[in-house]
């Protein structure tokens, strides 16, 4: 079969598996271009995706990782949040550097006081070297009190200047103190504009606190009218004592001088007529001041000196006694805040943060109802205060001594347990009989010996067959952890004969023969041989090694105080 070329299938529109012509070929290849640049682009934009994917995810895992401890050993806090132990850190370096800052200003501060009773020292000696003063001092001497005008001259104004310098120190120690707080007491504390509100209150609670805290202007050892009278009083003395001495050595000059004088004046006086004898007296009274005022001022020559340094001499030794009562009175203030308010303020923060976190605190408060619970144990019952026990509680607290809310519970229960091994014997009974051989219807007497005491006993009646009984009230204090010894000699007064002794001893473990019972109130029955000491001539040699005898029946009552109750706890109630 013959094919028209025109319409050869060969010219037809190319179909699948035919060969394209050039045109169609060139078509075909950009669309190849385009088809696979498209896979690989969307290829590249996906890896690219998933990388980031990983990287992100890794950022963030370990971003989470690092937010999340592995371990809490201490109550978790903010950054802004001072750890109990940070706190007291910072407020007892506080306490520290304001007691040392107003230790400083204590000197300045008393010599300023001081300074006018010094410049007016010039002041009263010119008053006592006159003749106005001497007589002064004289009328004061003998109807008054010298020290009046001392006081008056030196003292005036000086307990007011001095209270001022308690007040003063009072308000630089609170000054001091709150600015060391907001500084940074150590490199990992942090700035105090970053504290969080918790460590903020609790401060504000300490600036509170100490303003009330034994001030140092409340001190009844600083000044009153009474110290200062004390101080003027002594120099008094001196004064008056002298006086006398001069009065009585100036007495035969001064007689002397005058009766020259009265000659001078009568003779002056002599034109005046009938007011001569007025003349006469006005002149003999001028001649005895004037002679006064000579005296007066010789003694003031050789002697003014020595006075003033006497009078300075005063004032630095009560400048120095006031010195050390206000010393002291700074250390206890500073002893008061660390005692009374940093303590139960860092307790109470700590327990806070604690209380918060949940870290921690329910362990603190196990831990506390143990220890109270064998203090409760110790406290109301004798019979648990033995050694052991009382040791091994004692190491146990200690243990806690470093923790901030157990630390207060641990003191108070150490000082406490320091009354547990005391107890008291109220009564001691004694009955009993005489070896049989040597019974009769005679009075005996005694002396008993109870924990290193001796109780005379005197004459009671005794039987051949009741025998005797008496009863003492030694009120002697014992420590139950050593043994209790006792002993008895005994006289017995016969009517003819010569008298006859006995002795006998022994001991205990008061704890021992308490046993299990319960309270701090026993009463522990003993036996005591007795037995006849032929060698005594008086109650004083009797023996007490007995070796054939008569057992007698040897009741003590005795207790212990309760001790008191726990009031330190970490407030888990």
């Amino acid at each position: 079969m013959t094919t028209d070329p025109e319409t050869s299938p060969l010219d037809s529109e190319s179909t699948p598996g035919c060969v394209p012509n050039p045109e169609g070929g060139t078509n075909s290849r950009k669309l190849a271009v385009w088809f696979w640049g498209s896979i690989f682009l969307m290829a590249a934009f996906t890896l690219l995706l998933t990388l980031l994917a990983v990287v992100r995810q890794s950022d963030t895992s370990r971003a989470t990782k690092t937010s999340t401890p592995l371990e809490i050993t201490s109550p978790p806090k903010s950054s802004n949040e001072e750890s109990g132990a940070e706190l007291e850190k910072r407020l007892n370096y506080a306490n520290k550097v304001a007691l040392e800052a107003v230790r400083q200003r204590l000197d300045p501060l008393l010599d300023d006081a001081y300074r006018p009773a010094y410049q007016a020292i010039p002041k009263y000696a010119d008053f006592h070297y006159s003749v106005m003063g001497e007589y002064a001092e004289l009328s004061a001497a003998a109807f008054g009190d010298v020290s009046d005008k001392l006081q008056e001259m030196l003292f005036a104004g000086l307990e007011e200047r001095v209270l001022e310098v308690g007040m003063q120190l009072d308000n630089d120690f609170n000054a001091q103190f709150e600015a060391e707080t907001f500084a940074p007491a150590s490199g990992d504390i942090p700035e105090a504009s970053t504290f969080g509100p918790l460590t903020k209150q609790a401060i504000e609670d300490v600036k509170s606190r100490i303003k009330f805290t034994v001030p140092i202007s409340a001190s009844a050892a600083i000044g009153t009218v009474a110290v200062f009278k004390v101080a003027a009083t002594t120099i008094a003395k001196k004064i008056t004592a002298k006086l006398a001495v001069k009065a009585a050595a100036k007495t035969g000059g001064k007689w002397a001088a005058a009766g020259t004088g009265a000659g001078a004046a009568a003779l002056a006086c002599s034109w005046s007529g009938p007011g001569a004898g007025l003349c006469a007296a006005v002149g003999g009274v001028g001649a005895w001041i004037v002679a006064d005022y000579g005296i007066v001022k010789l003694d003031e020559y050789w002697n003014r000196e020595d006075f003033e340094a006497d009078l300075e001499k005063m004032l630095d030794e009560q400048k120095a006694t006031h010195k050390i009562a206000i010393y002291n009175e700074l250390e206890a203030r500073a002893a008061a805040i660390q005692e009374e308010v940093i303590i139960p303020v860092v307790q109470n923060h700590d327990f806070t943060l604690r209380e918060l976190s949940g870290v921690g605190n329910d362990e603190t408060c196990k831990i506390a109802a143990d220890l109270t619970a064998r203090y409760d144990l110790v406290r109301s019952h004798l019979r648990a205060r033995k050694p052991d026990v009382l040791h091994s509680l004692r190491v146990e607290a200690n243990e806690y001594m470093d923790n901030l809310s157990l630390r207060p519970m641990v003191k108070e229960l150490e000082l406490n347990l320091k009354r547990a091994t005391l107890a008291t014997v109220s009564t001691i009974r004694v009955e009993g009989n005489l070896p049989t051989e040597f019974r009769l219807d005679r009075d005996v007497s005694g002396i008993l010996k109870v924990g290193g005491k001796t109780f005379e006993i005197g004459r009671v009646q005794a039987t051949e067959s009741t025998g005797f009984q008496f009863t003492i009230v030694p009120e002697v204090q014992l420590s139950t952890n050593r043994t209790l010894t006792y002993a008895l000699a005994m006289e017995q007064h016969r009517r003819v004969w010569g008298n006859r002794f006995f002795g006998g001893s022994g001991s205990l473990e008061i704890l021992d023969s308490i046993g299990a019972s319960d309270g701090l109130v026993h009463s522990i029955k003993m036996s005591l041989p007795l037995a006849f000491d032929n060698n005594a001539t008086s109650i004083k040699q009797v023996s007490f090694a007995a070796t054939r005898n008569q057992v007698i029946a040897v009741t003590t009552k005795l207790f212990a105080e309760s001790l008191p109750a726990l009031e330190n706890s970490p407030g888990c109630d």
